[in-house]
């Protein structure tokens, strides 16, 4: 019973008010991800702060490989005309029902705010650490929310979307409570 009250109390931590209207998720997300042509990336999540106007976030990027990895943003095509920004911004899914199934239609929100801001690229053991943040009108409530970096590859491949390169985002997610 006290092991199921302390995980209680530690879920409610995580999601706490800081100041007036702003909820702070206490994320400490650290994830490792491999891109296509053998480098390895450690990206991670600390803090998501969001008010009822703007969201920030405090995200980082470490190259853990001996290869010079790229980095772009820009638009990915997603279903039929739609497109979505890979770059600093949040992401989030929504089902579309079509015929006997549907498809997962892919929305972002680009950060507005990005400092310090993304290189284009990461030497070998090189790191990127910034507070990246944008308006929260269009944040939904009760979706799931993953934060996306940007187009990675390694050397010379190029990082145009469709190619060897590929989009980085966390494989967590959080969602925001209804108001």
């Amino acid at each position: 019973m006290k092991r199921l009250l302390a995980i209680a109390v530690v879920a409610l931590a995580a999601l706490t008010p800081a100041s007036a209207g702003a909820t702070v998720i206490h994320t400490n997300w650290v994830e490792t991800q491999q891109l296509r042509a053998g480098a390895t990336l450690r990206v991670s999540v600390r803090r998501i702060e969001v008010t009822r106007t703007t969201w920030r976030a405090r995200v980082g990027v470490t190259n853990l490989s001996s290869k010079r990895v790229r980095i772009t943003t820009g638009a990915v095509p997603g279903v039929g005309p739609f497109v979505y920004y890979a770059g600093p911004a949040l992401m989030w899914p929504t089902h579309v029902s079509a015929g006997l199934g549907g498809y997962a239609l892919i929305h972002s929100l680009a950060a507005r705010s990005v400092q310090p801001r993304l290189p284009s690229s990461l030497g070998p053991h090189q790191s990127w650490f910034a507070t990246i943040g944008g308006s929260s009108a269009k944040l939904p409530r009760g979706r799931l929310i993953s934060v996306c970096f940007g187009i990675f590859a390694v050397g010379g491949e190029p990082t145009a979307p469709g190619t060897s390169g590929g989009v980085v985002t966390t494989t967590h997610s959080f969602k925001l409570p209804p108001r």
